[in-house]
């Protein structure tokens, strides 16, 4: 995912895709693993950007989705989903499909359950909340998730 993560940040978009894409694909062979939710909910948080670098709110929005439909992982449970390309849609009007992430994540994110509803309250009044504090996918999200694209090595 750093991959994925550095073409975004570098507006290599193309690599960006391929890379998330890879890892969609590459964490259906590890569905029964925490690293499954990570996997996906990483990889559609980085095809989400990508869409909406390419101003394709619309398909921003369904990956922003997309993302918070996972089981969760000892990661997604404690530290929450990434919140950048929430709070980016936001601020171009796309108030349903964050609220619907925002629900989607109250099934794994229970610990913030309270702070969830608050924020889907807020946005459900026209307001903007402050996410700022949340992690976002240049932090421990990206690195959780490298054991899939890495091939384990004999006696580890």
């Amino acid at each position: 995912m750093d991959i994925a993560q550095a073409a975004v940040v570098s507006e290599d978009y193309q690599r960006a895709t391929e890379a998330a894409e890879r890892l969609l694909s590459d964490a259906e062979d590890h569905v029964d693993t925490f690293q499954y939710g990570n996997a996906i909910h990483c990889a559609h948080i980085v095809l989400g950007k990508v869409a909406l670098a390419r101003n394709e709110p619309a398909s921003a929005a369904e990956h922003l989705r997309a993302a918070s439909d996972v089981r969760g992982s000892p990661q997604l449970d404690s530290f929450g989903p990434d919140f950048e390309l929430a709070s980016q849609l936001l601020s171009i009007g796309q108030r349903d499909a964050v609220i619907d992430y925002i629900d989607g994540c109250k099934k794994f994110w229970k610990r913030s359950a309270s702070l969830l509803e608050t924020w889907a309250l807020a946005i459900g009044r026209g307001e903007t909340p402050d996410f700022s504090k949340r992690w976002t996918s240049e932090s421990n999200c990206i690195r959780s998730v490298e054991p899939i694209l890495t091939p384990s090595r004999p006696g580890t």
